[in-house]
């Protein structure tokens, strides 16, 4: 059994133990699908995006490979080139899911993202270009991430949590930590993408200058373009 069927059991046992609540067939039930009505799960969805816009998906595709080589998380991770931040906040979402605790993982998975993703998403949106169709199965994305989080996973993923902890003090006092820390590491995610993000628009603001600088005015005219 290779390390994606590991997690894909641990995963399947916290259905198991979700089964119990109503609110979760709700959530299970909602279809994933792309624009073109396939059934798609958001990180394949994400992953098409990424290569229609022609991203690099070099390191995402070796970690995918080195885990379905039976490897550890945490051993495909030091083998990537990527930010510890980024690194960070997937082995903590692994650190959870690996509590088998269905109120931790409801709390990551609700406090972490369905709360806090769809209102960051659709302020991208209102600052991309809609007619651009370089990058359509992203804002596709986006968009329906905004539709499902915000409209419908969000205020049952409340409601599921509230049901997972009943009258349990220790079950909420658990909730909350790991809220605390699932909002810390998506918070340092995001740093590090802002901080990525202008390491390269710098790069390339360089790279422009001494191009600029080296071409004849006719020239420079092309590089505008």
């Amino acid at each position: 059994m290779n390390r994606i069927q590991h997690i894909e059991n641990e995963i399947s046992e916290l259905r198991n133990q979700l089964r119990n609540h109503k609110l979760y067939e709700n959530l299970k039930n909602v279809d994933d699908i792309n624009e073109l009505g396939e059934p798609k799960s958001h990180f394949e969805m994400y992953l098409d995006a990424m290569r229609q816009a022609k991203a690099n998906t070099t390191e995402i595709n070796k970690f995918i490979n080195l885990l379905e080589s039976d490897n550890t998380v945490e051993y495909s991770l030091n083998e990537i080139n990527i930010d510890k931040r980024v690194a960070d906040f997937v082995t903590f979402s692994f650190s959870i899911i690996e509590t088998n605790k269905a109120h931790l993982v409801a709390s990551a998975f609700t406090f972490g993202r369905e709360d806090v993703i769809p209102d960051m998403f659709i302020e991208i949106l209102k600052n991309a270009d809609s007619e651009n169709k370089s990058y359509s199965k992203l804002t596709y994305y986006l968009e329906r991430h905004i539709e499902l989080d915000g409209d419908e996973h969000g205020p049952l993923s409340l409601k599921m949590i509230s049901e997972l902890c009943g009258n349990d003090d220790h079950k909420w006092s658990e909730t909350l930590e790991v809220a605390k820390q699932s909002l810390e590491k998506r918070i340092s995610l995001w740093d590090a993408i802002s901080d990525l993000i202008q390491k390269e628009k710098t790069a390339y603001n360089d790279v422009y200058s001494t191009l600029r600088d080296t071409m004849s005015p006719h020239s420079e005219r092309y590089l505008q373009k």
